[in-house]
């Protein structure tokens, strides 16, 4: 190595060294929260807390509703997966791809193996299908 790559190199590191400490010192400041919550008797970690768990309740209770959709679906159908007259693939009810097959067209499967017994394979772009 030439002088001057080396004296670039050992700047290069140097300055790292130099802006790594300046960012851990900052880090490690202690720092009051900024906003001031008046007439309130919780401190902001509680309220953050509180938001969180609103959040995830909201986020459960989507996926059950989305459950219970496809297993009404299924109910209804006679059936958990849904396949075409005309195609290859099977689905879940709740896939982008069942909803363009026709009423007409709709062949229905208790499960999964009786779709592969009947010719089908899952489709790729369904989550929630056995893959290959």
């Amino acid at each position: 190595m030439s002088t001057k790559t080396t004296h670039i190199l050992i700047s290069l590191v140097l300055w790292g060294i130099v802006l790594f400490l300046g960012g851990f010192a900052l880090g490690t400041r202690q720092v009051k929260h900024p906003f001031t919550f008046e007439g309130l008797n919780a401190d902001p970690d509680h309220i953050l807390d509180e938001a969180f768990f609103a959040q995830a309740d909201a986020f459960f209770a989507a996926k059950d509703k989305e459950r219970s959709l496809r297993e009404e679906a299924g109910e209804r159908s006679g059936g958990r997966f849904l396949a075409s007259k005309n195609g290859s693939t099977y689905y879940l009810p709740e896939c982008s791809g069942a909803r363009r097959i026709g009423e007409a067209n709709k062949v229905w499967f208790d499960t999964e193996q009786q779709a592969r017994n009947s010719g089908y394979r899952p489709a790729k772009n369904c989550d929630g299908l056995m893959a290959e």
